[in-house]
């Protein structure tokens, strides 16, 4: 008789997920070419020429992945962004700059970038506060460094009871723990004194992620601020782009 494999319990499932992302944030991080590289891999930047056309309905389409129109993959939303993101650079000087992508959808994003602007790459662990019973559903966000937004408009309307918000807070900062050791481990952070800094993820939604980052790394004192996403909500990105120095999303559908 077959023997059936135990059935995971719900923190094996979700130690088994943060392997999985640890893993891929060290595949993109280890094989980032070196920045002075930039060039040669993405000739359209040192010609200064634009990427060739966006493919309207053409889709990010990875395993477990989620679509984000316009792009094939997010490394291709990556190579697009890459000259926006330099030509907003521009005005904030020249200052060292550190990329940081949000794990782990945005650091295939963020390579590029990095690349092409001739920064550091990072990572940056944020993890949303999802609503109980709908966990892709943001009320809010938890971030390294103590950071914590909460969508309170969006609390009231869905008429959550504080004991429930406590509890989901809880179990983001633990998920938070737990993968700021896995992916980060005893590697330092980089230093962001006086640096420019570009935070990049794979699309905007709520924006709570996002807000928590941007409020966490406020704290560790760079020169500038910049949010960089190949996509976006258009009221998320209006409101973000009030707290930062630069915000880049070429995409904004309606609806």
């Amino acid at each position: 008789r077959d023997e059936q494999a135990p059935e995971q319990t719900g923190h094996e499932a979700d130690h088994e997920q943060v392997e999985d992302e640890a893993d891929h944030v060290e595949e993109v991080l280890l094989g980032m070419p070196a920045p002075r590289r930039a060039a040669t891999q993405y000739p359209w930047l040192r010609r200064d020429e634009t990427p060739p056309p966006l493919a309207p309905g053409r889709a990010i389409r990875e395993p477990g992945g989620v679509g984000t129109t316009g792009y094939l993959d997010r490394d291709d939303a990556g190579r697009r962004l890459a000259p926006a993101v330099v030509a907003a650079l521009a005005p904030l000087g020249d200052a060292p700059v550190v990329v940081l992508g949000l794990a782990r959808g945005g650091v295939p994003v963020a390579a590029p970038i990095a690349d092409a602007t001739g920064g550091v790459l990072d990572v940056l662990v944020v993890r949303k506060i999802g609503t109980p019973g709908h966990e892709e559903l943001a009320i809010g966000a938890v971030a390294a460094g103590g950071a914590e937004v909460l969508n309170e408009p969006l609390i009231r309307q869905l008429g959550l009871r504080e004991q429930d918000v406590d509890r989901q807070r809880e179990r983001a900062r633990r998920e938070l723990a737990e993968r700021e050791e896995r992916l980060r481990g005893g590697r330092p952070f980089p230093d962001l004194t006086g640096r420019v800094v570009v935070l990049v993820d794979d699309g905007l939604a709520t924006g709570a992620t996002m807000r928590s980052a941007v409020e966490a790394m406020r704290t560790a004192g760079p020169r500038a601020l910049v949010v960089a996403v190949p996509v976006g909500a258009p009221d998320s990105c209006e409101d973000l782009a009030t707290t930062v120095d630069a915000l880049v999303c070429p995409l904004r559908p309606q609806g």
